[in-house]
């Protein structure tokens, strides 16, 4: 879990240098793009699941109406209101509610923790060797590797629940 500094330095002590990031924690900037790799691959998940709900219409490009439906918006929260509209009409009411009150939530979840990741600024410091530090609500946090490998395995549990969720269509 990331830590913050303790005590925490003043407000721009720390230089952003990314290639310093890629060529001094080269295992750091790998979880980073881990992050962002599982996250698109839970957001194909995501798509399916619109797509399999719009099966009701059409067989034949049921994907291709989803992901240009979906690729264009950019928020989380409005691409999972845009799915539960057509689960609400289109899947059973056990199946919306299993949608709406256990997997909404964690998808929700690992988007914050996908955006706290892939949108922060990453500093590179000689006293933190095995850290990055990144600033999130007005205080520097430290992460390790395995910081970056815990989000990715939330990640990845959450893409397979929205798989068994999709293989019930």
């Amino acid at each position: 879990m990331p830590q913050p500094l303790y005590p925490q330095p003043p407000d721009g002590t720390f230089t952003y240098r990314p290639r310093a990031l890629l060529s001094q924690r080269p295992s750091h900037a790998a979880g980073i793009g881990a992050v962002s790799a599982e996250w698109a691959a839970l957001e194909e998940r995501l798509t399916l699941a619109f797509a399999r709900s719009l099966l009701a219409f059409s067989e034949e490009g049921a994907y291709a109406i989803a992901s240009t439906t979906l690729e264009p918006i950019e928020s989380a929260a409005i691409r999972l209101d845009v799915i539960a509209a057509v689960l609400r009409i289109h899947a059973s009411k056990a199946d919306f509610e299993h949608f709406s009150s256990s997997l909404r939530p964690e998808i929700h979840k690992r988007s914050g923790e996908h955006n706290r990741i892939v949108r922060s600024i990453w500093y590179v410091e000689d006293a933190y060797p095995d850290h990055v530090i990144t600033r999130q609500v007005g205080r520097y946090v430290k992460y390790t590797v395995h910081d970056f490998t815990e989000i990715c395995d939330r990640i990845i549990t959450t893409a397979n629940n929205v798989g068994e969720f999709v293989e019930r269509f």
